[in-house]
């Protein structure tokens, strides 16, 4: 996975998270919301779409189990056909991040317990946001798609697959934004976490792989 895409993805997740918590979440939903824009026909219909295709309608857990089951196929059929291990390890480290991520955004969601836009600007009381027992932060949609769609993305060195994936996750969180289920610094807290995970997963593979090999040379001498 490369590096600067995941580390460039953090850094402009966490950026426009803080200015999301700082200022900007309750002006964009106002504005959403006001602007007659909410749950536009072509979002909503698209979400459903993509949530049809990746699964999300039956499991968050489906996509991240096809990838561990597929993934540990080709890395046990690799060991007769090595052109089977890249995409086998590739498979495997992006069910891994996904799933971290969906356990960092369900744990997430249950410690903060923030009110979706949608319920807060249908309230009184627009102070009660946080501690309340709802869904809101981190999204869910967010780290399902960048959980799974961010590390196949830093995997491939294609720029225009790259920026598919990529855009495919920017567009459904900027979706959940006009479906007025989240706030900016939601769909960003979930990216943030996956491009955390990760590089985490990054760095362990490498700390790995650097204390595999010695090892297996010493082995063979």
């Amino acid at each position: 996975m490369s590096k600067r895409v995941l580390a460039t993805v953090a850094l402009v997740a966490l950026a426009l998270m803080c200015i999301g918590l700082l200022w900007l979440d309750l002006p964009l939903a106002r504005w959403v919301h006001d602007s007659g824009l909410a749950a536009s026909p072509f979002m909503v219909g698209s979400i459903g779409v993509l949530d049809t295709i990746f699964g999300v309608k039956l499991s968050y857990w489906l996509a991240s189990s096809l990838c561990i089951v597929v993934g540990t196929a080709l890395l046990v059929i690799s060991r007769n056909r090595l052109r089977y291990r890249l995409p086998g390890q590739t498979l495997v480290s992006v069910a891994l991040v996904q799933a971290s991520t969906n356990l960092l955004m369900i744990l997430g969601k249950n410690t903060f317990g923030r009110v979706r836009p949608v319920d807060l600007l249908a309230s009184t009381d627009w102070s009660a946001m946080w501690f309340m027992g709802g869904g809101s932060f981190p999204s869910g949609h967010g780290a399902f798609y960048f959980g799974l769609l961010l590390p196949l993305a830093a995997s491939t060195s294609r720029i225009w697959l790259r920026t598919l994936l990529l855009g495919i996750a920017v567009f459904v969180v900027l979706a959940r934004i006009n479906m007025e289920r989240h706030y900016l610094s939601d769909v960003c807290a979930s990216a943030l976490i996956a491009a955390c995970v990760a590089l985490t997963l990054r760095a362990l593979l490498q700390q790995f792989k650097a204390t595999a090999v010695p090892a297996v040379a010493t082995a063979t001498r």
